[in-house]
């Protein structure tokens, strides 16, 4: 059974452009709302918002998207590029979940309207029943939009006219029902403040007095003094893991080099330039000090 990443990929057609940016953002926001649904009515309303936020990034995160491009992916808005915090995607997932439903009513009614050409009773057909609905569909919100019903709708018509397009696209089937091939929702340990006063405002800011829910029961836990989620060590491990995601895209471009266009392989690289984290700030006199000893100490 293929992956949500897998999904996600055939569904967008081919690599990433900035056009892509909330309708890839929709998608993951209606999945994190479906890996959390059945663990809802055992939160309280800061802890899914949490839950949400945290799901959104560990799905997001696990994405063939470049570090740069992720964070593209959760801005509030294109001009701000302010990055959606644990309260906006709670509301923005409500709002998608809503939406995405009253899309799929349009589409039922349509496809009843406009009968796809029979494709046999098994999964192959249905999925080509399916795409010939969606295509049709977009093709007439194209010509009502445009006037131009001798032209076939541009590409990048089914990411900029609706944003729940590609969810529909991807998770449902004849109108109303969901593709039961779907894999299911995946059942992830979630980390959740305790209390309201220790809810995270930021993104990427990590929480110290946690509730871990593995069901929609929920199990209570805290984690201790020290904790190797402190914000310092958190941000430096993220650093080296975009700094290694990076270097490892770099070392499978030289593979290419000679056989995809150079002036593909130049674009790829300063996307990839620009997805390496900024330096890190410079440290004061004395805890260098204590940091080089503490090094030594340890045989560093």
């Amino acid at each position: 059974m293929s992956t949500f990443n897998d999904r996600l990929n055939t569904a967008l057609g081919g690599p990433f452009e900035p056009f892509m940016r909330r309708s890839i953002q929709t998608v993951i926001l209606f999945e994190a709302h479906r890996c959390l649904k059945e663990k809802f009515p055992s939160m309280r309303p800061f802890q899914k918002k949490m839950a949400i936020f945290d799901q959104a990034n560990y799905l997001l995160n696990g994405t063939s998207l470049l570090p740069h491009q992720r964070e593209e992916v959760m801005w509030r808005t294109g001009t701000s590029k302010e990055v959606l915090n644990p309260d906006m995607m709670w509301r923005r997932t409500r709002v998608v979940v809503q939406d995405v439903h009253k899309l799929a009513k349009q589409m039922e009614a349509f496809a009843e309207a406009n009968p796809p050409t029979p494709q046999g009773g098994d999964e192959s057909g249905s999925k080509k029943e399916h795409e010939e609905v969606y295509r049709a569909f977009l093709q007439k919100q194209y010509e009502e939009m445009t006037g131009k019903t001798s032209e076939t709708f541009p590409p990048r018509f089914e990411f900029t006219h609706n944003n729940c397009l590609l969810v529909y696209k991807m998770y449902f089937n004849k109108g109303t029902q969901l593709d039961t091939s779907f894999p299911p929702p995946e059942n992830r340990e979630l980390v959740l403040p305790a209390k309201k006063s220790e809810c995270a405002a930021g993104p990427g800011t990590p929480l110290f007095c946690v509730q871990r829910v593995n069901n929609k029961h929920g199990v209570f836990a805290r984690s201790p003094p020290g904790s190797p989620m402190h914000p310092g060590r958190m941000q430096q491990q993220k650093r080296l893991e975009q700094l290694r995601e990076v270097r490892e895209y770099m070392d499978l471009l030289k593979q290419f080099e000679g056989i995809v266009d150079e002036e593909a392989m130049n674009k790829r690289k300063r996307e990839l330039f620009e997805a390496l984290p900024p330096a890190p700030p410079a440290c004061g006199r004395n805890n260098c000090k204590n940091q080089i000893a503490k090094n030594i100490s340890c045989g560093g």
